[in-house]
């Protein structure tokens, strides 16, 4: 199978991946093993700094893991950390950005499955 078939899925941007990774399911294999490994963690992080109402901290954490999500092809995710990051400058509470936090939450929640099984397809490959 090649590294396009595994990565091919519509909900991620795949024209970015093959570009990133060139064909080295090894490399990719890693970057989404580290994905898996790191982000969940980085989103509990970023979970509670929202619920603590903390804007600078929650800001940063957003602004810390945002280019991760582009390395497993989550552009939208990317996008969608970017905003957050934006309004965090302008607002003095995180209540306003509930529906934006939400939605952003639900999505990473939806699409970690996905990155999981492209993990695991990308270790049978190597």
């Amino acid at each position: 199978m090649s590294i396009e078939q595994v990565l091919f899925n519509e909900r991620l941007d795949c024209e970015a991946l093959m570009e990133m990774y060139e064909g080295d399911y090894e490399h990719a294999g890693v970057v989404f093993g580290q994905f898996i490994k790191n982000a969940p963690v980085q989103m509990q992080g970023i979970a509670a700094s929202f619920q603590q109402d903390l804007v600078e901290e929650f800001r940063a954490k957003v602004h810390k893991l945002k280019p991760v999500f582009t390395f497993v092809g989550l552009t939208s995710l990317s996008r969608q950390a970017a905003q957050l990051e934006d309004q965090c400058k302008t607002s003095g509470t995180l209540k306003i950005l509930q529906s934006e936090y939400e939605t952003f939450k639900n999505d990473f929640d939806n699409n970690l499955p996905l990155i999981q099984e492209i993990f695991e397809k990308l270790n049978n490959e190597v």
